[in-house]
């Protein structure tokens, strides 16, 4: 059995692993797309780099319970090193963007979360990886976006984030029947179908959408998929085709759903269903 002493330089011998790991894993997204932008990855924050950071950030977490002021010397001339670095890239004309700089900084700062939040430093950093690695993404999409659709997609978070919760979940009208957060949830649902449905649009083109919106809107509502079709269909002839698709594969997604919950549930039901849901999804089909 280990002593109390040996167990805690297990735990410190583990965390500087890991810190040693987020800063490995964020290096190597780094290096990586230097190599293929520039063909120069010795002229880059690196993976080793990156890697000594993470541990530099977690060694000054722990000195901090007893030298605080050797902790913010590290991280001082840590920061000043890669400031230094940024600097003289700029003025040599090589780059303006901050992005890897940036990146290295928050890899300090996840390596000193990794000395008592290790599960929110992984997280942090796995979140970090993906928005690094995203760039090539994000430089297609963006160009094909307008305005209005950010304003659009702002307006439905808003909805969604702020004014939803505030809502009162008891009911306020005199017949106690009709809690404004649930006829809400079931708006903002409808809304959402259109939303995705429009965002599917213009990722796959309008014939391959319009299954694909029915499938994932009926997952959650096949109500919500054909009230928000319907209205489309009433707007454009054109679209009719297109909404009658995605309310028949909306609609279709129930059976095999419903089907799932009861073998979950209640397996003999689900034997007792088995017949019908097969009818009217094959009917549906």
């Amino acid at each position: 059995m280990l002593t109390e002493d040996a167990a805690s330089g297990l735990s410190l011998l583990i965390e500087g692993a890991l810190a040693l790991g987020i800063g490995l894993v964020i290096g190597i997204e780094r290096e990586h797309r230097h190599i293929d932008e520039r063909d120069r990855p010795e002229a880059v924050l690196g993976a080793r780099t990156f890697a000594l950071l993470g541990l530099t950030g977690w060694l000054a977490a722990v000195l901090a319970e007893t030298s605080p002021w050797l902790a913010g010397l590290l991280l001082g001339l840590t920061g000043l090193l890669v400031l230094a670095k940024y600097l003289r890239e700029t003025r040599d004309g090589e780059h303006l963007g901050i992005t890897t700089e940036l990146a290295a900084v928050l890899t300090l700062v996840f390596g000193w979360l990794v000395h008592g939040q290790q599960r929110l430093a992984v997280a942090l950093a796995l979140v970090a990886t993906v928005v690094l690695i995203s760039k090539p993404w994000i430089r297609v999409v963006m160009p094909r976006l307008v305005r209005s659709e950010l304003l659009a997609a702002l307006q439905f978070l808003i909805i969604v984030i702020i004014v939803l919760p505030a809502l009162p979940k008891e009911p306020l009208d005199p017949w106690g029947i009709l809690p404004p957060q649930r006829i809400a949830k079931f708006v903002v649902l409808v809304a959402g179908v259109g939303f995705v449905g429009y965002i599917l649009t213009r990722l796959l083109g309008e014939k391959r959408a319009a299954a694909l919106t029915g499938l994932v809107g009926g997952l959650a509502s096949s109500t919500a998929v054909t009230a928000t079709m319907a209205q489309r269909a009433g707007r454009s002839a054109a679209a009719r085709p297109a909404a009658a698709l995605s309310t028949l594969a909306a609609n279709a997604v129930v059976a095999p759903r419903v089907a799932l919950i009861a073998a979950v549930v209640a397996p003999p039901v689900a034997l007792a269903i088995a017949a019908p849901l097969g009818a009217y999804l094959a009917l549906l089909l």
